[in-house]
């Protein structure tokens, strides 16, 4: 391997950390404030953008960073519709009730 082989490799691996990092959290988060999640894969996704422009590479997190944003959306949809659906399933019950 030459020298500027390894000073390549070594620079894009220092920059892949940061989107593995980005798309651990963005997982994470999406589990537990989906918004925090959606904007750090929105983040990540747009650094691994950058880095593949200027490697020529796809970045390593790439796929997780991917799950991240998949999982936000999933979640904060699951946000909207759960209550939405359980309203309207209590609703005719309540109404026994009064």
């Amino acid at each position: 391997m030459t020298p500027k082989q390894n000073t390549d490799t070594a620079s894009s691996a220092a920059a892949d950390d940061g989107t593995k990092i980005l798309g651990i959290l963005s997982i994470i988060f999406a589990f537990v404030c989906t918004i925090a999640g959606l904007i750090l894969a929105i983040v990540g996704t747009s650094k691994a953008k950058d880095i593949k422009e200027a490697t020529g590479h796809e970045a390593q997190g790439a796929g997780l960073l991917k799950i991240g944003l998949i999982c936000s959306i999933v979640m904060i949809a699951l946000g909207f519709l759960i209550p939405l659906i359980v309203f309207v399933l209590l609703v005719p019950f309540w109404a026994t009730l009064i």
